[in-house]
């Protein structure tokens, strides 16, 4: 199975149930389909703000987001495409201008473009660190992450405080299954910004996927410290006590996820598990078809019709049940 075709599809439909599972896995969450598209940019394309916030709090950064939701609305980046490069014919040693083409020739989908822009940046100035820093991102985004790393650790020995190279080298070492490589990066990440939520949240991720699920549980924590309305941070901690079986814990997290974005469908449908393993069953009912209700806004059928399995398990006699059925028949 593809996971990074999976993530892609998911967006495009607005599943978001199976985008994260997805992702959970080792989807790339900047990996392209053969047209050149990612997971993100199919989600802005469709204006989907749960989907496109759930990969804001992955990894994919607020700029590249603003960036997209621009560029379906206008040609601007093409046209400063053609500005950066009037303004290399006018100074071919202008090294910023390459760096910047080769960060929209990115945001493109344009690797290789990218790729040799940075590489013309680099030929021009050896120690331009923000240069090896994009080239690797580019690599990255190829799946090249031996590549990436080389880059990442370049920018790095040029500049020992460079908190987005650690970061950025971090998740590239998770790609290449390298857990305490990428872990170790972090927390220089950490030591580095200690207000850098985000390495938190990515070190927390790293450590869920080891079964570290206390140490996972101690880093959402101090990513929600910084960050309080990160409802996703919420979310996944309360993923990490489901997986401690501290059931209880995991129905607060997901309750202030809801409560921060009322439209988390997988919260509702989390919830509800968690509701059900504790023998709350007809909360666990409730959640369940307002998990299936927005499912369906995401236009996700299949996922809405596995939340009518759920509560037929619990009762079969729910009207819920027919009112879910109801709603998915007419969509």
């Amino acid at each position: 199975m593809d996971l990074n075709q999976v993530l892609i599809d998911a967006a495009k439909d607005g599943n978001m149930l199976v985008l994260k599972t997805a992702l959970e896995k080792g989807a790339d969450v900047n990996a392209k389909d053969g047209s050149g598209m990612t997971a993100l940019m199919y989600a802005t394309k469709r204006g989907d703000e749960e989907i496109v916030n759930f990969l804001k709090e992955k990894g994919v950064k607020k700029e590249e987001i603003d960036f997209w939701v621009a560029y379906f609305k206008s040609d601007k980046h093409r046209k400063a495409i053609d500005d950066y490069t009037k303004a290399i014919e006018l100074n071919p040693q202008y090294v910023a201008a390459y760096n910047n083409r080769g960060m929209i020739y990115r945001h493109l989908g344009e690797y290789q473009k990218a790729i040799d822009d940075y590489n013309k940046a680099l030929e021009l100035d050896p120690q331009c660190t923000y240069a090896y820093n994009n080239r690797g991102n580019a690599y990255k985004d190829l799946g090249e992450h031996r590549k990436a790393i080389d880059d990442y650790t370049k920018a790095i020995k040029l500049d020992p405080q460079y908190v987005k190279a650690y970061n950025n080298r971090g998740w590239a070492y998770f790609k290449s299954g390298e857990y305490q490589k990428a872990i170790d990066d972090y927390t220089k990440a950490i030591k580095l910004d200690p207000q850098y939520d985000l390495a938190y949240f990515k070190r927390g991720f790293i450590h869920g996927e080891s079964g570290e699920y206390q140490k996972a549980i101690d880093d959402y924590t101090k990513a929600i410290e910084l960050d309080p309305q990160d409802a996703n941070a919420y979310y996944s901690r309360g993923y990490a006590h489901d997986d401690l079986g501290e059931y209880q814990k995991a129905i607060d997290d997901y309750t202030k996820a809801i409560e921060l974005s009322p439209k988390y469908a997988n919260a509702y449908y989390n919830r509800g598990l968690a509701h059900d393993k504790i023998g709350e069953h007809r909360k666990a009912i409730d959640d369940y078809y307002q998990a299936g209700i927005l499912y369906l806004k995401q236009n996700s059928k299949t996922n809405a019709s596995e939340c009518i399995e759920l509560m037929k398990e619990i009762d079969p006699s729910s009207p819920l049940i027919d009112k879910l059925q109801d709603l998915i028949d007419q969509t």
